[in-house]
C-alpha cells in the first residue's frame, strides 16, 4: 500500500526562517501504476533535509518513453535560490511542468521541514515498498 507523502497545499515558512539556499545532492523519482494512470514520486535530498513530491499522471497523459518525460531532471541538480523561486532558476527553461511540479513540491516539503522537524518521511519499509512497485525509477547524483 502507498500512503500519499506530501500533497503540496501548504504554504513555504516565512522567507526569514528559510535559509538562502540549498543544494540538491540526491534526486529519486518512482513511476508506480495506479488506477487509470500513474504515481509519480519524487524524493529529493538535499544539504538542509529530504523532501518528496507527487503527482497523478492520467492513463491518456502517459508518455510513449519515462526516458525522455524525466530528461530535464539533471536540470534540478545543484544550487537553488529560495527567495526567488520555489523550483531552481534554470528550470524556467525546462519543458516539462509535471516534472517542475514534482520538484517544487518536493522544495516545499524539504523547507517545510526546517520549520516543522515533525514533518512525515516514509518509513524504510514504505521506501522499499515504492521501489519494489515501480514500472520505473530514476536516481540522479
Amino acid at each position: 500500500m502507498i500512503t500519499v507523502v506530501y500533497k503540496g497545499t501548504e504554504p513555504l515558512p516565512d522567507i526569514q526562517q528559510l535559509p538562502s539556499t540549498l543544494k540538491v545532492l540526491h534526486i529519486e523519482l518512482f513511476i508506480i501504476p495506479a488506477e487509470s494512470g500513474y504515481r509519480a514520486y519524487m524524493r529529493l535530498s538535499t544539504n538542509i533535509g529530504i523532501g518528496w513530491g507527487e503527482l497523478f499522471i492520467q492513463q491518456k497523459e502517459q508518455p510513449a518513453d519515462w526516458n525522455a518525460w524525466c530528461s530535464s531532471a539533471p536540470h534540478y541538480m545543484g544550487w537553488v535560490n529560495l527567495h526567488t523561486a520555489a523550483g531552481s532558476p534554470r528550470s524556467e527553461n525546462v519543458r516539462n511542468p509535471e516534472l517542475r511540479s514534482l520538484f517544487d513540491d518536493a522544495v516545499r516539503q524539504v523547507c517545510r521541514g526546517q520549520s516543522h522537524p515533525e514533518s512525515h518521511q516514509p518509513s524504510q519499509a514504505g521506501y522499499a515498498e515504492l521501489f519494489r512497485q515501480s514500472v520505473f525509477y530514476l536516481s540522479l547524483y
